[in-house]
């Protein structure tokens, strides 16, 4: 019910006209696409991309289409140039980011990229590229969903939980349960419970990376997409949320994963992705080690738009995972999604106060 009920408030404000009229007022600034991948339907394979990280290829060409009518898409290097020269924007202007380092990417997004023209830039967590070692989300999403255990019994600061694992379902509501706990505890503690779980579930995701929708770019893709349009950037080495690790961890993240661009690429740009990206998951501290270290800017996955007023170290950008729907695609990318969630959460706030 409440599905269908947001599914006919999407078609309603879609069909109203609001993301026009929502770009129509937001003539002068810049916005910030992020995707993660591209990929077709893949059945038969655990529980793998169930939150939709990663959309259809004919759904990266509508939206690609849709974009070059509305925006101008330039690189993100020349954004952030405008940026730090606090220069005010004349047109709507798009940039486009992927995150992470997919394979998908060149598989599947870059061949469109290449042939409407349109710049784009991929954030590389370099342990996948370089080690061929899978992201922490990715090890836990396909050891819940392979697993041939229906019970998975999990010790998590000293309790004892059970997770029932018989259904698809159930699979899915453990790795949002155990993914979001992940997040919010200690780098060191975060390692060691996930090989728990891998442990348990008597599955685990590094020996079959490269044959599986998980694996990541390869230098040779990287440099053939470089010489196209693409541009890269730092995503630290192994994808941690910095918050939750030490400051001298955090920056080795950081360097480490440059350094190594910055061997491989011929000039990987001075502007850092967050994991995660959300307020509690960088601080300035985070901010401090990537200005000590000539980095220009550093984006968020927050929603919103940019201005020369915009803080270069924590800019915004409007997420497109999940977005095969078109009304949820122009909803998102025009601002509205945004505009709605600030009024649901000013009223929540006021009916608190009150």
């Amino acid at each position: 019910m409440r599905a269908a009920i947001k599914s006919f408030s999407f078609s309603l404000l879609d069909a109203s006209g609001a993301p026009a009229l929502a770009l129509a007022l937001q003539r002068r600034r810049g916005f910030i696409a992020l995707y993660h991948g591209v990929a077709p339907y893949l059945p038969n394979y655990g529980i793998y991309n169930y939150r939709k990280k990663f959309i259809l290829p004919e759904s990266f060409r509508r939206h690609l289409l849709w974009l070059r009518r509305r925006f101008e898409i330039i690189p993100l290097s020349t954004l952030i140039e405008r940026l730090s020269r606090q220069e005010k924007l004349s047109r709507r202007y798009l940039a486009i980011t992927f995150d992470d380092g997919y394979e998908n990417v060149y598989r599947h997004a870059f061949p469109l990229l290449k042939e409407l023209r349109i710049p784009a830039t991929v954030f590389i967590t370099t342990d996948l590229v370089e080690k061929r070692l899978p992201l922490w989300t990715d090890r836990l999403e396909y050891a819940l969903g392979q697993t041939k255990t229906r019970q998975l019994e999990i010790a998590i600061r000293d309790q004892t939980h059970y997770f029932n694992l018989g259904s698809y379902l159930e699979r899915t509501t453990t790795d949002i349960y155990l993914r979001n706990h992940l997040k919010k505890i200690p780098d060191a503690e975060r390692k060691i419970l996930l090989e728990e779980v891998e442990s348990r579930s008597g599955i685990t995701l590094i020996p079959t990376l490269a044959t599986s929708p998980y694996r990541g770019l390869t230098w040779d893709q990287v440099r053939e997409m470089e010489k196209n349009k693409v541009e890269f950037a730092p995503h630290t080495t192994s994808h941690p949320i910095l918050s939750r690790m030490p400051p001298e961890r955090a920056e080795k993240e950081i360097t480490e994963s440059y350094d190594l661009l910055k061997k491989r690429v011929g000039k990987p740009l001075p502007i850092f992705a967050y994991p995660n990206g959300q307020p509690d998951d960088f601080s300035e501290t985070t901010a401090a080690i990537l200005q000590r270290h000539g980095f220009q800017a550093a984006l968020t996955t927050t929603p919103g738009t940019l201005s020369q007023e915009s803080n270069l170290f924590a800019l915004p950008r409007f997420s497109l995972d999940g977005s095969d729907d078109l009304r949820f695609f122009r909803l998102t990318i025009s601002g509205v999604r945004k505009k709605l969630q600030d009024i649901k959460k000013l009223g929540m706030e006021k009916i608190q106060r009150e």
